[in-house]
């Protein structure tokens, strides 16, 4: 009798052990999910000029029964977005939505700089809702001729060469006062803030640019992106002055631990 209420008292610790761990698991589990989609801050220059791209990128649940069907950017609403699974988390998908610009998409009058802080989100089920994304800033650039692209790598190394003579002014990058201090901007070497302007240059002459950016993974800046610019600035011979804008490849992957940190703060990452 002894025996047959020692096994029962077992069976009840253990089922009382799996009923526990049960919902210690559907708890996680459901700390990991998302409300609503989550949108990643984007910090983006572009030009109005066409062939330049823009990304957002957003998180999503893996299983999510009401997706996102298209996006559209206030002050751009020709942008064709096309979006694709970029990586997979445990419980999450990041996502990416890209889109090019086409001239024929930004009016002749449009005052530039725009600046662009919302997206309006379509989904499956025809709701729709405005979230923010961070900041694209769309600028205006002129294709006057003066560089030539010569290499761009995937580590964000560039090398330009000039088509006419110019005077080179200054270099910065957009979005400075966010990137800093975890990114330098080098030229041949030298960091740019270093350089002594202004620097003359005949044509045929280059530049060769490279950097750093290694945010810590705890810092808010890593887990946003960024499509930032070198800015050129540039006097020509004739007295003109031009502005140039580069690419800065820059993005990081999120680990799982900050995908994590991500979707346990809703984005609020302070």
């Amino acid at each position: 009798m002894q025996d047959k209420l020692k096994e029962k008292k077992v069976l009840i610790v253990i089922a009382l052990l799996i009923a526990g761990s049960w919902i210690g698991n559907l708890m996680y589990y459901k700390s990991m999910q998302l409300k609503e989609p989550l949108f990643l801050k984007h910090y983006i220059t572009a030009g109005n000029v066409g062939g330049e791209m823009i990304g957002i990128h957003y998180l999503e649940n893996s299983h999510a029964k009401d997706k996102i069907a298209g996006i559209q950017l206030a002050g751009l609403p020709y942008l064709n977005f096309q979006r694709w699974e970029k990586t997979s988390y445990s419980h999450q998908k990041l996502m990416e939505a890209s889109a090019t610009i086409r001239p024929e998409m930004i009016p002749a009058d449009l005052p530039l700089p725009l600046v662009i802080r919302d997206a309006t989100v379509f989904f499956d089920s025809g709701r729709s809702m405005e979230v923010p994304i961070g900041e694209i800033q769309i600028v205006a650039r002129e294709d006057d001729g003066l560089l030539d692209f010569n290499f761009a790598s995937s580590n964000g190394e560039y090398k330009v060469t000039l088509n006419k003579s110019a005077t080179l002014e200054g270099i910065d990058y957009s979005y400075r006062e966010l990137l800093e201090p975890w990114y330098e901007l080098m030229e041949s070497g030298v960091p740019v803030d270093k350089l002594d302007y202004p620097v003359r240059m005949a044509e045929g002459e280059g530049l060769s640019f490279s950097h750093n950016w290694s945010p810590p993974d705890d810092a808010e800046a890593a887990f946003a992106q960024f499509q930032a610019r070198i800015i050129l600035h540039f006097t020509l011979e004739d007295g003109s002055r031009i502005v140039e804008y580069l690419p800065i490849n820059m993005n990081k992957h999120l680990s799982d631990e900050q995908v994590k940190r991500l979707v346990q703060s809703g984005g609020n990452l302070q």
